[in-house]
């Protein structure tokens, strides 16, 4: 198998390598960052929100 064939196959098998792992960084970073953020948010206007129903049912 000569080197040029060998570099054209891996030269778009490194790319998707490389763009998955990328993505999947950026995700783990979204999780433990923002998206923790928003979620205690959502938490605690669902609580409130569950909260004012309660009371409204009494």
């Amino acid at each position: 198998m000569s080197f040029s064939l060998l570099l054209i196959l891996l030269i778009p098998l490194l790319f998707v390598i490389g763009t998955v792992y990328s993505s999947i960084k950026e995700q783990k970073k979204l999780e433990n960052g923002q998206l923790k953020t928003i979620l205690t948010k959502r938490e605690q206007l669902r609580q409130k929100t569950l909260d004012k129903l309660s009371d409204k049912n009494r």
